[in-house]
């Protein structure tokens, strides 16, 4: 009998883009699935928010999150290149090196031109940008990156981009993933449902899928592939790969921001402090409540773990007492509401959502950062403390004792320590974060030598 339901990230992680896509992805299966990441790829990521801690603000946030899902159970890491031999991933180059070798110039074209607006809408699309301020990312900096790929946008369009190596990229990933959903579902106590990623990789589903008969309206023409797709097509695309949609995203955000402002307002704490990632998951608005420069000062020349612990269990004995003053009847009418609004059911049944209970955990977070504010501004708290608490109390159904707080404080210190980064690795994980790796850069599950 399978597993617990599971979902593959494709190999080279987008960490904000599967964040903020978290709601989507915790619908996908009847039970919240377990997100599966590449571990390779997931501690060449953590490399990059230690090197960018002091001069990108969401750095230490990003990791502190992703560290919160792990330890969740939400996001279980696996080396891919286990479930991607050498000998399969050579067979696979090679079949789609024929294949698009017969592909024309002019279809090259079209389904370079579909496959890169779909990336841009996904990776750069204005749906992101209020997590991304919430983390304190630089508006000015996410905004580049959209420009930078719209002009690739434009450049494919115009026939002067490099359709081949972008359609060639495209397809060499989402094989790989395909394939080690494959293994991993014979080799796994999982139900590995889907690959989930960026809309431009449906198109392999559309193209070669078992249901298209070999053509696709993308094309706009009546080309035909050839059986040299049946590789591809043996791996039921259509069925197997998920795009996230922006427009479904940005609906969710908008209900939960709805959810917050009415938390927010029953606690008379101003705006909202804390970001919805999915029906159990709220986090603090961390660049608010905490000051980057202050907590990396703290961790590295201010605080031991001892004191930091001290510290922390300090903060939670004050922090964590629920609020007990909660309206049952009002925030059933807020839940009804929020249901009619977005034409969602009620309720903590399979494929309903529990309304009442996330306004109800919203209430208590949103308590939580003005407590938090107030233990930081009369000092009584340190910046570090302070940022640990939040994290804790972020879990509805939290349990800890004194030694998980002194686990998550080592973390801490340990997410600060920048001795082992490795600069050539670190300026790949860039160029991947620009959108070079679609014509630069070769990764390892494209290359004979898998370097890893």
């Amino acid at each position: 009998m399978p597993g617990r339901s599971a979902v593959l990230t494709l190999p080279g992680l987008s960490t904000t883009s599967i964040l903020v896509n978290l709601p989507q992805l915790m619908s996908l299966c009847k039970e919240p699935p377990v997100i599966l990441v590449d571990r390779y790829d997931y501690e060449r990521l953590r490399g990059r928010h230690l090197k960018d801690i002091g001069t990108n603000k969401k750095a230490p946030y990003l990791g502190m999150i992703y560290d919160e899902l792990r330890r969740r159970g939400t996001l279980r890491l696996v080396d891919y290149s286990k479930y991607y031999t050498k000998e399969t991933q050579q067979y696979y180059l090679q079949r789609n090196q024929d294949l698009l070798r017969e592909i024309p110039e002019q279809a090259h074209r079209q389904i370079a031109v579909e496959g890169v607006e779909n990336w841009v809408d996904y990776a750069r699309g204005s749906y992101q940008e209020p997590f991304r301020a919430a983390l304190g990312e630089d508006a000015d900096s996410f905004a580049a990156l959209r420009q930078k790929e719209e002009k690739l946008q434009q450049r494919m369009e115009r026939g002067t981009g490099d359709h081949l190596n972008w359609n060639k990229k495209l397809l060499n990933k989402g094989v790989a993933a395909l394939v080690i959903r494959d293994q991993m579902n014979q080799d796994l106590d999982l139900d590995v449902r889907y690959v989930v990623a960026g809309p431009e990789h449906e198109l392999l589903g559309d193209l070669f899928g078992t249901t298209s008969q070999h053509s696709s309206e993308i094309l706009e023409t009546d080309y035909s592939f050839s059986d040299d797709a049946d590789h591809i097509s043996n791996l039921e695309p259509e069925k197997n790969i998920i795009g996230m949609n922006p427009q479904t995203i940005t609906r969710t955000q908008e209900m939960f921001d709805d959810i917050s402002r009415i938390a927010a307002d029953a606690v008379d704490a101003g705006d909202s402090q804390w970001i919805h990632l999915g029906p159990s998951l709220a986090l603090p608005q961390y660049n608010d409540l905490f000051d980057t420069e202050i907590l990396q000062t703290q961790i590295q020349h201010e605080l031991d773990a001892s004191t930091l612990t001290a510290q922390t269990k300090q903060a939670i004995d004050q922090l964590g007492i629920e609020t007990d003053n909660k309206d049952s009847a009002k925030i059933r009418r807020e839940a009804d509401w929020i249901a009619e609004s977005y034409n969602i059911s009620n309720g903590g049944d399979a494929g309903n959502m529990d309304l009442t209970g996330i306004i109800n955990h919203s209430l208590d977070v949103s308590n939580y950062s003005f407590e938090i504010d107030q233990l930081l501004n009369q000092n009584d708290i340190s910046q570090a403390a302070g940022f640990i608490a939040a994290s804790i109390l972020s879990d509805p159904i939290r349990r800890y004792d004194e030694n998980d707080i002194y686990r998550r404080s080592m973390e801490l210190v340990s997410r600060f320590d920048q001795t082992n980064l490795n600069d050539q690795e670190l300026e790949v994980i860039e160029k991947e974060r620009s959108g070079a790796t679609w014509g630069e850069v070769n990764d390892w599950f494209e290359t004979d030598s898998r370097e890893r």
